[in-house]
């Protein structure tokens, strides 16, 4: 671990040091899509047609906005590894007429680092990941001044992880066990300027199918008597309602805050009574709340940015958990009542610079996001339960550089440090407590 550290260190030293000596430019910053600090004057955009200015002339609109990147990765206890990734968003659009839009967007990305993700029951490691979604949509401007947009739209996502550690024999994107496939339907409404020019409203709706191709039951694989195979048991039908409002500045006070609910209704999973499972399907709720706001202040030499982001969030699920410890001829059972139910949250507080004379924006942001289970059980070492509730929580410290070469081309850097801590000590399947360093850099395309 230690031979590994300096060497990160030392990269982002040198990388560091070779920035400034790089072609010099100017542009409008933009949040990197590898790092979580805001560094431009403006957030970005939400749609793509209203990305770039355009002639009236013009028909067919393009907005690119590309990263590609070098990872070191380290993982406490494990070898190191290099590897890399891209985020890549594509929204080509056609205008109809001053008010009518047709676009498609694709949004995609792929990594090789290591990190963990969560399941059901714990958080397991992968070392590949990618993910992409397209859609389609038309987009209608009406009202005085075009203040309202309505935005119906299709989508479909497919995603492909390369799961477990050093010793996995899983080496085809085929095989991941958790990847996954939607396909589903948008609604949007925006309404702008709405309690001042800087104000908007946005309110959403989505609709989607999510199926997991190499996912099946244990009950549908050893056929268990009087138990229904559940053979599809994490496929499940989504709804998603949300509502958002912005007020948005060049300088001074900024903010947005979007609070949403998603209802997942599992295709065929079951409730897990006492006395075995019941015919009352799984229904899972997911409501979230966001408040992120920032101050960017003028006349100082340059772009000085502080803002703090709250995360705020409760999954709530009819379902049980029926658990079968200890060793034949004696084993424990235990059941516990909406083994599923947490709160969580997070808070991220962030601060930037972009220099005047020097177009080179430093940033750094630390999070902390704890989860608390309102009736999990914490498990020992062995695996027997406590009476404690269970905790997970998650310490992110982030340090970025981007250096704009151009309008359009700059050069990106971040490390990235995650510390999980848990009391639940059972690790021999999931893992709650570890420690991963990630240091990428690379180069950022937006048009």
């Amino acid at each position: 671990m230690k031979s590994g550290l300096l060497r990160i260190f030392f990269i982002a030293a040198l990388f560091s040091f070779l920035l400034p000596f790089a072609a010099s430019g100017a542009m409008e910053l933009k949040e990197s899509a590898a790092g979580p600090l805001q560094s431009s004057s403006k957030p970005p955009v939400d749609n793509p047609t209203t990305g770039k200015a355009q002639s009236e002339d013009q028909r067919f609109i393009l907005v690119a906005n590309i990263d590609a990147y070098f990872t070191y990765s380290d993982l406490e206890g494990s070898d190191d590894m290099w590897g890399g990734g891209f985020n890549a968003t594509l929204a080509p659009a056609y205008k109809i007429n001053d008010r009518l839009f047709a676009l498609v967007m694709y949004d995609g990305n792929y990594y090789k680092r290591r990190e963990f993700y969560a399941d059901d029951f714990g958080y397991l490691q992968r070392t590949e990941f990618q993910g992409h979604t397209i859609t389609p949509m038309i987009r209608k401007d009406f009202g005085e001044k075009s203040r309202y947009s309505l935005t119906p739209s299709l989508f479909s996502t497919w995603t492909f992880n390369k799961d477990g550690g050093d010793n996995s024999n899983n080496d085809s994107w085929d095989n991941g066990l958790y990847n996954y496939e939607d396909l589903g339907v948008g609604l949007d409404f925006d309404m702008r300027e709405l309690f001042g020019e800087y104000g908007s409203l946005k309110l959403g709706a989505q609709y989607y199918s999510r199926k997991y191709p190499n996912y099946k039951s244990l009950a549908s694989l050893v056929q268990i008597p009087g138990q229904p195979d559940e053979e599809d048991e994490k496929d499940y039908h989504g709804t998603i309602v949300k509502a958002g409002y912005k007020w948005l500045k060049d300088y001074g006070w900024s903010w947005t805050s979007e609070a949403s609910m998603l209802y997942k209704d599992l295709d065929d999973k079951k409730v897990v009574e006492l006395n075995g499972l019941s015919t009352e399907p799984q229904e899972d709720f997911v409501y979230n709340l966001n408040l992120n706001g920032w101050y960017l202040f003028e006349n100082i030499g340059g772009g000085l940015r502080l803002g703090v982001e709250l995360d705020g969030g409760r999954y709530d699920s009819n379902q049980n958990y029926y658990d079968l410890v200890g060793v034949v001829p004696n084993p424990n059972t235990v059941f516990i009542n909406d083994f599923y139910d947490y709160y969580a949250y997070t808070l991220r507080p962030y601060v930037s610079y972009t220099f005047d004379l020097l177009p080179l924006t430093p940033g750094f942001s630390y999070a902390y996001r704890r989860v608390d289970y309102t009736d999990r059980l914490a498990r020992n070492t062995i695996g027997l339960y406590t009476s404690d509730k269970q905790w997970e929580e998650l310490h992110e410290t982030i340090l970025s550089l981007r250096y704009d070469l151009t309008d359009q081309w700059s050069l990106i850097g971040w490390w990235q440090h995650q510390k999980a801590r848990s009391n639940n000590e059972y690790q021999s399947v999931y893992r709650y407590d570890y420690v991963v360093d990630n240091i990428s850099f690379g180069a950022s395309f937006r048009f």
